[in-house]
């Protein structure tokens, strides 16, 4: 791993060479920092598959509402770096770190050629181009919940991409609707670099013990809320897959199929909800943003899309959902508010997705 990290300036010409097919070729982990075991599984991955492998540290203030939680997103540089060292080591004789990248947010949002105006988080202030996905992919899930995050991230995504050029890049199944739309952007603006056959969905890491997601935001959570309480939503979820499998093996209709799920996964949320504020006495609550079973391609609800695009879609799905874990007694500051998100993959979906033969 090279010593220091690389600005912004000038990465685009330093790396071009990945697109060409006798260059070595460049595997492209982007993140908002605070690493944890599931980037590392992201880079690992990258180091076994590819000559020189890039990873971006960027917390992109475009996919931040100003009310969001752009300010206190924990920023770990130091202890990141020393974990990209020690991930690199333990692939040793494989590929290696070819760069840091971490630019800050003038170089990845300069002023208009002319101008000084600084970013804003204001969308209807902002100057400049932006990305911006249309369609289900896009506005449901996440993107109902919140509107603009999906401009910002494909905006910044589009921008690495650009930067780096790499022959592939890697994405976590966690942010799956993240992923999705990212996989789509490349295919509809015909990136070269990276190329649709280029873009790899790794399986979610998880918390041996409880079956948490491994995030960045759950270093908001109390020691006792990541243990005992968190854990609640992929429980739900894991409830809803055994229905899925069971109402598909019976042959019920989509829209059975799809009531069946959504159900019985909020069911089992509730019932966990109202355990854990009984137990904390109040400490705990939760709020559930959606639980919703989704078409594998388009993020459609899944009965709607099956009308629409046929029973081809019927095999596979996205169950996914979103819930704030809230500690303390009342609203406001007192109160911590943490939102977690989640989702598995049914049936086909699964190989399509993160791929038959890939490594999970």
């Amino acid at each position: 791993m090279p010593n220091g990290n690389d600005s912004g300036s000038g990465s685009s010409s330093s790396s071009s060479s990945a697109q060409h097919h006798d260059a070595p070729s460049v595997g492209f982990v982007p993140t908002m920092g605070a690493l944890h075991a599931g980037h590392l599984d992201l880079v690992q991955r990258s180091l076994r598959e590819n000559a020189y492998t890039v990873i971006s540290i960027f917390v992109n203030p475009a996919q931040f509402a100003p009310n969001e939680d752009l300010a206190s997103y924990p920023r770990t540089l130091p202890s990141d770096v020393q974990a990209l060292i020690e991930a690199e080591q333990a692939q040793k004789g494989l590929g290696e770190i070819g760069a840091l990248f971490v630019p800050n947010v003038q170089e990845m949002y300069p002023p208009l050629p002319g101008t000084s105006t600084p970013f804003t988080q204001n969308v209807q202030q902002q100057e400049g181009a932006f990305v911006t996905m249309h369609g289900s992919l896009a506005s449901s899930l996440e993107g109902a919940s919140r509107p603009a995050f999906f401009r910002g991230v494909a905006t910044v995504v589009t921008k690495l991409f650009h930067a780096v050029e790499p022959t592939r890049v890697y994405f976590g199944q966690k942010d799956i609707q993240q992923a999705l739309i990212l996989r789509g952007m490349v295919s509809s603006l015909l990136f070269g670099a990276p190329g649709k056959e280029g873009f790899k969905v790794v399986e979610t890491r998880r918390d041996q013990e409880t079956g948490l997601a491994l995030s960045s935001r759950n270093a908001y959570l109390s020691d006792e809320a990541r243990r005992r309480w968190a854990p609640l939503l992929i429980r739900g979820l894991e409830e809803g897959r055994s229905a899925f499998d069971t109402a598909i093996a019976a042959g019920e209709s989509a829209k059975e199929v799809e009531r069946k799920v959504t159900s019985t996964a909020l069911g089992k949320i509730d019932s966990l909800a109202k355990q854990a504020e009984q137990e904390s006495g109040g400490r705990v609550r939760f709020e559930v943003d959606y639980v919703s079973l989704n078409c594998r391609y388009t993020l459609r609800p899944y009965a709607e899309a099956i009308a629409a695009e046929g029973p081809a879609a019927a095999d596979g799905a996205v169950l996914s959902g979103a819930v704030a874990l809230i500690e303390g007694q009342g609203e406001g500051k007192e109160a911590r508010r943490t939102r977690l998100i989640d989702n598995l993959l049914l049936g086909k979906a699964e190989e399509e997705i993160l791929g038959a033969s890939s490594e999970r």
